[in-house]
């Protein structure tokens, strides 16, 4: 099995951070096996992560995940989420 990773992070503002990831992998031995094709050997990855920090105690973050792996479905698997963060101090100094 080969592995391909790519990495990107980027403060787009003080308080916008972009982060992805993609990975691929490629199965040589499936690739070249009699029945084997090399769209079947390989797996992607892609992961998106945005981060928007809106007030000090305010954040949001939004990600995006793409999964295409022929062995597991035939389609290209999606996901999306979406989350708001709040922060409470307890400490009182």
């Amino acid at each position: 099995v080969l592995q391909f990773i790519a990495n990107f992070d980027k403060n787009l503002a003080d308080n916008i951070n972009l982060k992805w990831r993609y990975m691929v992998n490629f199965d040589y031995l499936k690739a070249t096996s009699a029945t084997g094709s090399t769209d079947a050997a390989l797996v992607h990855n892609f992961n998106l992560n945005l981060t928007l920090k809106a007030t000090k105690y305010i954040s949001t973050n939004f990600q995006v995940n793409v999964i295409k792996d022929p062995d597991q479905d035939k389609n290209t698997q999606f996901s999306q989420i979406l989350s708001l963060g709040m922060l409470l101090n307890l400490n009182r100094e």
